[in-house]
């Protein structure tokens, strides 16, 4: 594993992510339920982040989790190592309607910072919902402004992000606001 790191280059960041069997089936959903970790850099912190985000599967919250579900096989996890990228906003697409089932809608849920704010709960989302027109998107149906008053920004070497108070709301300085369209 180390190795594979070191060929990404002197100290680089990384991001360490759970990704469990049956995480996400008819009957349950685990996602944001193991551990994961952004801006990991160094030996010794990505090697103590992977043994932390194994460890995760066995977290009190998600053995209670699998117990509430009847699950009694021993769980599997993989854990993913991947290369951090600079952004100034993230989000998730969803190519259905999470909450109709939709399929005719594209549902965007971004906001300014990395995902970790996202996945956290820690802000407020932008939500656009978008109808598909063949491989196009044709139109924004309609739009809800999130608050902005925080973000997840790069913290260094420390091994995570967290999210950043940004006074009176404000976007993290450098950014702007996505351009939107109404049609």
């Amino acid at each position: 594993m180390l190795a594979a790191y070191h060929r990404l280059g002197p100290a680089a960041a990384v991001a360490v992510r759970s990704s469990a069997t049956g995480e996400d089936s008819a009957d349950a959903s685990f996602a944001g339920m193991n551990a994961s970790f952004t801006n990991v850099s160094g030996d010794d912190a990505l090697l103590e982040r992977v043994a932390d985000c194994w460890a995760s599967l066995f977290s009190p919250r998600v053995v209670a989790y699998r117990a509430g579900r009847g699950y009694t096989a021993e769980p599997a996890i993989a854990i993913v190592v991947q290369r951090m990228v600079r952004t100034e906003r993230a989000g998730v697409i969803f190519t259905a309607d999470p909450r109709t089932g939709d399929r005719s809608l594209v549902v965007v849920e971004a906001s300014f910072g990395q995902g970790e704010a996202i996945v956290s709960g820690a802000v407020e989302l932008d939500t656009y919902v978008v109808a598909k027109d063949g491989p196009h998107l044709r139109a924004c149906a309609s739009v809800t402004s999130g608050s902005r008053s925080c973000a997840a920004m790069t913290a260094g070497t420390g091994g995570s992000s967290s999210p950043a108070r940004r006074p009176g709301g404000r976007p993290p300085s450098g950014t702007s606001p996505p351009r939107r369209s109404h049609s």
